[in-house]
């Protein structure tokens, strides 16, 4: 794992989130206010000055490549690169279907992320001589094919990003299948930890799964 400092930036799904580790712990994080790019600016100055940092401990920039807003996956990756460039650090992507793959230790899942508008962005992954790795392309489906496939599928386990109110109109809280688990964390920080296993920066290919 890397020991330098990482600043993290997700601006794919709306809000945002910012976060600031070193040698694997997170320095801080916050979430929200962070549509435009000069909100992301003001972000980052924060996030540096209640981290105790200056932008010459940062070691490297993660940054979300989506899937999720067009225009905030854009608006990340510009950000990020101006900052490294203007550092001379390195940049790392990171999906959010990696983040959330490897924040939690699973042997098969499929990670689901929400991108408004009732549809849901997928990937799944497995675990295969002991690395975990993707099984198939990302795609899109709707919330309604979701759930039928959790529903069709109980031996398979689901990562979803969000909470149980995604689906509470369909179903009660309380019956929400037992192969289904919600990930709230704070989604900078879960990129800042990939980008630290990494051996190499991942790459900046955006995703954009439409919505």
């Amino acid at each position: 794992m890397k020991t330098g400092a990482i600043l993290s930036i997700e601006t794919a799904l709306d809000g945002g989130s910012i976060a600031v580790s070193r040698s694997g712990e997170i320095l801080y994080e916050m979430a929200g206010r962070l549509s435009r790019a000069s909100e992301l600016v003001d972000a980052i100055k924060l996030a540096m000055e209640s981290a105790n940092l200056s932008t010459k401990d940062l070691h490297m920039i993660a940054v979300s490549t989506g899937p999720g807003s067009f225009t905030g996956i854009r608006v990340g990756i510009a950000t990020a690169l101006g900052v490294a460039r203007a550092l001379g650090i390195a940049v790392s992507g990171i999906s959010l279907f990696d983040a959330i793959a490897f924040s939690i230790e699973v042997d098969e899942a499929a990670i689901a992320i929400p991108l408004g508008r009732s549809r849901f962005g997928i990937q799944s992954f497995r675990r295969d001589e002991s690395v975990l790795q993707a099984v198939i392309d990302p795609t899109s489906m709707t919330e309604s094919a979701l759930w039928d496939l959790i529903i069709e599928t109980p031996n398979s386990q689901f990562l979803i990003h969000g909470n149980k109110a995604l689906f509470t109109e369909r179903e009660p809280a309380s019956r929400i299948p037992p192969n289904v688990t919600f990930i709230n964390a704070n989604l900078a920080s879960l990129i800042a930890n990939r980008a630290a296993q990494l051996d190499c920066p991942g790459s900046l290919a955006p995703i954009y799964l439409g919505r």
